[in-house]
């Protein structure tokens, strides 16, 4: 039995090896930087909507941190995700949202002075991992006890103003 053990288990590392290399040749490595515009791959259920009809991606998103050659922290509007690289695709649109721009332009206007680095909102303070709304006209972001909304309020809100647009 144990002549029988050693043949079997030599022949499974053979099998592993072999996979790994087939595996391999058809892996496509992507490599993003950080900035970098990508949509996430969306496999998410949602009960009572056809899987088939719904949009695979979901997106753009930007490249917040690269954890890993494999592994990327990268935020959807509110969300930050932790994904891998399989997961993610290169946003090549011209018209990307709001925010995306508006980021891109505080990134572009420091000019080396960190005291205004991640400030938002009329209270001016950072994001520091709390809720956060967009306006949907000026692009701006506020803290949710800001505004005085809930994550749960946003579910029955199609389109956010702030006071500024609303006037």
């Amino acid at each position: 039995m144990k002549l029988v053990h050693d043949i079997a288990r030599t022949h499974l590392k053979s099998m592993q090896k072999r996979n790994k290399y087939q595996y391999n040749l058809k892996l496509l490595e992507r490599t993003y930087a950080v900035g970098d515009k990508v949509y996430v791959f969306d496999q998410t259920k949602i009960k009572g909507k056809n899987k088939k009809l719904n949009a695979p991606w979901k997106g753009p998103g930007v490249v917040t941190e690269v954890l890993a050659p494999y592994a990327f922290r990268v935020r959807l509007r509110i969300k930050v995700f932790v994904i891998h690289h399989d997961k993610l695709k290169l946003c090549r649109d011209r018209d990307l949202p709001n925010w995306i721009t508006n980021l891109d332009l505080a990134n572009s206007d420091s000019d080396g002075d960190d005291e205004d680095d991640g400030l938002y909102c009329t209270c001016r303070k950072p994001w520091e991992g709390r809720f956060m709304i967009e306006c949907d006209l000026c692009g701006e972001w506020y803290h949710g006890a800001c505004v005085n909304i809930t994550p749960a309020e946003t579910i029955d809100i199609d389109r956010f103003k702030c006071t500024k647009c609303a006037e």
